[in-house]
């Protein structure tokens, strides 16, 4: 048997591994690159101030009187409300959050909203389960663009700080 068989030294396929390494090292590193400078673009192309700024709901006034109101007895009933888009935007849905003794949360339409149009809306409220009403608060929400998904524009919420007067009969 010969023994002319040549084969690499240990130094020499060490530095191939380490090469190797570093060479997949480098593409992982561009691929996850790019990858963070897309999704990085992409959230301050789409973020709350430049989707919401343009929205504007506000609830229906008459004579100096906000349309929102309670309709029921002490134990449950419904919070009544008529909302208008004042923008030139769509609103993609509105949440509504009653707090009282915690917090009720509704989701008051999924439709679209278009601009310009009331939304007349009635929520099922118990009384004895959340007690007196404090504040209620009704969220917009917007499509971002190219995308399913939705976001909720806090900052446009219109806010009602004291418990609705009672419906008119």
């Amino acid at each position: 048997m010969s023994r002319n068989k040549k084969a690499m030294s240990p130094l020499v396929a060490t530095i191939l591994l380490i090469s190797f390494a570093i060479a997949l090292g480098v593409v992982v590193m561009s691929f996850g690159s790019t990858y963070y400078e897309n999704s990085r673009f992409s959230a301050q192309q789409f973020n709350e101030s430049t989707l919401c700024e343009p929205l504007a709901l506000e609830l229906l006034e008459i004579q100096g009187h906000k349309q929102i109101c309670y309709r029921g007895d002490i134990y449950s009933g419904s919070v009544e409300f008529v909302l208008v888009n004042d923008a030139n935007r769509a609103i993609e849905g509105v949440q509504m959050w009653i707090v009282g003794s915690s917090i009720y949360v509704k989701d008051v339409t999924n439709q679209t909203f278009l601009p310009g149009y009331p939304l007349e809306g009635a929520v099922q409220y118990d009384y004895s389960k959340y007690k007196a009403i404090r504040q209620v608060q009704f969220i917009p929400r917007v499509r971002i663009p190219d995308s399913e998904e939705t976001l909720f524009c806090f900052n446009k919420a219109v806010v009602v700080n004291e418990e609705p007067e009672e419906c008119a009969p």
